[in-house]
């Protein structure tokens, strides 16, 4: 199914996970690299900038959420 292939790119565990192999295993003698055998191409930069980016998305939603809920509450 490759037409699938696309929503491994939408999940922040992918990042995440990536940074964790970046951070163990750059800078080793483990041969071949798990980050590169798994075809991760990401800087650990890159992926805090990503994960960054999920933070903010997700908090925008739930605070767009709250916003749209709460309209009519009066005290």
């Amino acid at each position: 199914m490759d037409w699938l292939k696309w929503i491994e790119y939408m999940s922040p565990m992918r990042y995440s996970f990536e940074f964790y192999l970046r951070t163990e295993f750059d800078g080793t003698d483990v041969n071949p690299n798990p980050a590169d055998t798994l075809g991760f191409f990401f800087e650990r930069w890159q992926l805090i900038l990503i994960e960054i980016g999920y933070i903010i998305f997700y908090a925008s939603i739930g605070l767009l959420v709250l916003k749209l809920t709460t309209k009519g509450i009066k005290n």
